[in-house]
């Protein structure tokens, strides 16, 4: 082992999971200082973490390696993940702060599930600086304070619970103020929440599980005129054509897979919204024919973008004459890009027919913005500057 390189063993650590590196390190202690010594380099230059079951095991047959691991990536670490962490496990930890740690996602054991304030509590004390967490699971707000420099909450797993001996207290979270992104479940149906969310200073995005039309209403009149990109998955429908209208100032509209919304209440959307420049219309049949198309287009002067990614185009979808799609082209005073990513086998087709001086065909996708199913995605102008 010792005619071994230090380079040469650094490759060979990163290249072991955490388990493996903890029982090399417990090998060669006092037996090849060199190699142990180089598993302690490479935990320091190590920025990232991820913890589960068989790491935890591993540090309950050596326990003293624990306070080992800890000591030499604390100062260092600046995202961890940790899955079905123990409050038992969280307690050994007490004794380190991790100052430059940034990013943190965890999901708290089945065993532990009812201690969500505890866990919250600590983590608040070992991460003082956190900028970006995620919980998958339970989770209590009130400690949300305490991290004056939380940038990005993603809560799109939590469960809130409003029964009568304990609350998850959910109006702390509007008071992150230098908060940039936030995810929230369904079940936050509190209309001063929603209302107060509104008006958090830095918040650039909401990704939220909302089927309440008229809540949705109120939070765009207040902040509708700052929303330039708003994604429906699969809840478009939810809302009304006048709640919707609400986004007057809206440059970007992305609807994925929802088949309950219509041909029509999209047109009745768009003839309103002046400012639009893209519409994707992802994994969902909105057409029957290219008629519709060419009508949706009309009601739209300032389109710049339409993506129909995932949109099947059979060969009836097509009309011999040229009449409409002329016409409606004609009176556009700048081109349309039409994306026609994954839309069957009739690309063909598509080359043949769609032909104008003001039409531009790619068949490349979109990268678009992600966005879990049933959820609405908002981006906002910040009221301050980040």
């Amino acid at each position: 082992m010792e005619t071994i390189n230090d380079d040469c063993w650094l490759e060979i650590i990163n290249y072991l999971n955490l388990e493996d590196q903890l029982s090399l390190y417990k090998a060669t202690n006092g037996f090849s200082n060199r190699v142990s010594s180089n598993v302690i380099y490479s935990w320091k230059h190590q920025l990232n973490f991820t913890l589960d079951e068989h790491a935890y095991e591993k540090f309950e047959e050596m326990p003293e390696l624990l306070d080992v691991f800890l000591s030499n990536i604390n100062d260092t670490m600046q995202g961890l993940e940790l899955q079905w962490v123990t409050l038992k496990f969280l307690y050994r930890w007490k004794n380190y702060t991790f100052p430059n740690m940034k990013t943190l996602e965890y999901t708290v054991d089945d065993c532990d599930i009812d201690c969500d304030s505890e866990v919250i509590g600590i983590m608040t004390e070992l991460f003082p600086g956190l900028h970006s967490l995620k919980s998958d699971g339970t989770f209590y707000c009130g400690a949300l304070p305490k991290w004056t420099q939380l940038r990005k909450l993603d809560l799109s797993e939590w469960s809130p619970d409003y029964n009568t001996y304990r609350s998850d207290s959910p109006e702390e979270i509007a008071k992150c103020m230098l908060m940039e992104e936030l995810l929230l479940p369904d079940g936050i149906w509190d209309f001063n929440l929603h209302h107060d969310l509104m008006t958090m200073p830095k918040l650039h995005t909401l990704a939220i599980e909302l089927k309440i039309d008229f809540i949705l209403a109120e939070m765009l009149e207040k902040r509708g005129k700052d929303v330039h990109t708003i994604v429906f998955n699969d809840c478009i429908w939810e809302f009304s054509i006048p709640t919707l209208q609400k986004l007057r100032n809206l440059r970007q509209l992305t609807l994925l897979d929802n088949d309950g919304f219509t041909s029509e209440e999209l047109r009745d959307l768009i003839v309103d919204l002046k400012q639009l420049e893209q519409i994707d219309l992802v994994d969902f049949q909105i057409w029957s024919s290219e008629t519709e198309l060419w009508q949706t287009v009309a009601c739209c002067p300032s389109l710049k973008i339409l993506n129909i990614s995932g949109m099947q185009l059979y060969e009836n979808f097509f009309e011999f004459g040229r009449r409409v799609m002329e016409k409606t082209l004609n009176n556009r005073s700048h081109d349309l890009t039409l994306h026609c990513h994954n839309t069957g086998a009739n690309e063909n087709l598509i080359r043949q027919y769609f032909k104008h001086p003001r039409l531009k065909l790619s068949f490349e996708p979109l990268k678009l913005h992600d966005v879990d199913t049933e959820m609405l995605q908002m981006h906002l102008n910040p009221l301050l500057p980040p």
